[in-house]
């Protein structure tokens, strides 16, 4: 499994490669899952991961999908790209502790919004 980062990887931390990396297999199982307009939230977004971060996805969860399916795709996420992953509700986002847009995962990710120094 190659680490490299993915042409240029708004994402300089080693989680954020590797999820740049495998970012169409990520958007295929969230694609599968039903759910839609994923963002990354936190650190990992930021540019600043550092040891214990994880990887918050919000998205849009239509209401015949199945919260199983919501969590499926965040454990294999976090099975393809070796981090904890939590895929939940763009309302729910704030409740892990973090606010703002997010970074869009479309493959066309804009620039990190650096919170660190």
């Amino acid at each position: 499994m190659s680490e490299a980062p993915a042409q240029g990887t708004p994402f300089p931390g080693p989680i954020g490669r590797r999820l740049s990396t495998h970012l169409d297999e990520v958007l295929g199982l969230l694609s599968r899952a039903g759910v839609s307009e994923p963002r990354l939230y936190g650190d990992v977004a930021d540019g600043c991961e550092g040891v214990g971060s994880w990887v918050v996805i919000g998205v849009t969860i239509p209401p015949q999908v199945s919260h199983r399916e919501v969590l499926a795709a965040s454990g294999q996420i976090g099975l393809l790209i070796d981090a904890t992953v939590r895929v939940l509700a763009h309302s729910h986002v704030v409740d892990y502790g973090w606010d703002g847009d997010g970074v869009p995962l479309t493959g066309e990710e804009s620039p990190p919004i650096r919170r660190c120094g």
